[in-house]
């Protein structure tokens, strides 16, 4: 897919509110007769939208974070396909306040030789950012905080950025998880700051103990996870892990040690939820296998 291919915002700058809008007896529809609607485009085939953010949930230690920084080594090589669906070639960048930098290096090198890229292909295109340890929240005392103030301003200084993984919820988020109106807020603010730098964000998240098999339960905390999502992907492990397929060494955390890319083939990714212009018409949710998604609306 074009590295210049990317959707027009459709928000407005941060610093702006309501008042900033033209009355709403003036918002008359005419303002688009003669043009044509901007389709949706998508940093990840039919499952990571531009301009928005996509919810990957899955329970502790199924491989969410290898699969984001998978992501971002798919569109910022431009070589590779992501779950078999294709992804703009751009850059990407990621917070992980999980992990520390010598995780991400050692997964970064299994990805690349699993991929066949190299660090000369990612250079100036893959930012990767351990904030293992410290105090990241990008929302706080329901207000977003001024580190993500500064993230914001730092990303748009990446020219082409087109994904930014973010590893995750629970540390980057210190509200109440159980709050309709904080979650949805924070979300909120989470697209908006996708939209202004026409970029997909891939948010991890982990998955709701109480899960009912329904879409709006997979994961932990208020519906609103999902409802404010654009798009959700949930991540199933295999039933039994294959002992002779872990291929991974004993300076790895434990925790990691199923995670080798190779094997992630034994993992499926579905969107068991995309919130588009059909379920918009219905105001429902639906589960989805990834194979019944659009791909390219």
């Amino acid at each position: 897919m074009d590295e210049g291919r990317r959707a027009p915002p459709n928000g407005h700058d941060q610093d702006e509110d309501w008042r900033t809008l033209p009355p709403i007896d003036l918002a008359d529809v005419v303002r688009w007769r003669g043009q044509e609607p901007a389709e949706i485009v998508f940093t990840v085939e039919g499952l990571v939208p531009q301009g928005m953010v996509t919810l990957l949930t899955s329970i502790g230690g199924a491989g969410k974070t290898l699969l984001q920084q998978m992501a971002g080594t798919a569109v910022a090589s431009g070589t590779a396909n992501f779950l078999g669906r294709a992804c703009v070639v751009g850059r990407a960048a990621g917070v992980y306040a999980e992990d520390p930098d010598s995780v991400l290096h050692l997964r970064q090198s299994r990805i690349n030789s699993q991929l066949g890229v190299g660090y000369d292909r990612l250079g100036g295109r893959l930012f990767l950012q351990s904030y293992f340890g410290l105090s990241v929240q990008l929302w706080r005392n329901r207000r977003p905080t001024p580190f993500m103030a500064a993230l914001e301003q730092q990303l748009a200084r990446i020219e082409a950025l087109r994904l930014l993984t973010l590893d995750n919820a629970a540390l980057l988020y210190a509200g109440d998880e159980n709050s309709r109106p904080e979650v949805t807020e924070f979300l909120a603010t989470l697209n908006g700051l996708a939209d202004r730098l026409t970029i997909g964000i891939l948010l991890s998240a982990h998955a709701s103990k109480s899960n009912d098999g329904t879409a709006l339960r997979v994961t932990s905390g208020s519906t609103a996870w999902v409802n404010a999502c654009r798009s959700v992907l949930e991540l199933k492990p295999p039933t039994r892990w294959r002992a002779d397929a872990l291929d991974v060494g004993q300076s790895e955390p434990r925790r990691h040690r199923k995670h080798h890319p190779s094997r992630m083939a034994g993992q499926t990714a579905r969107a068991v939820y995309l919130l588009d212009e059909h379920i918009r018409g219905s105001c429902q949710a639906r589960s989805a296998r990834q194979s019944d998604l659009p791909t390219g609306r």
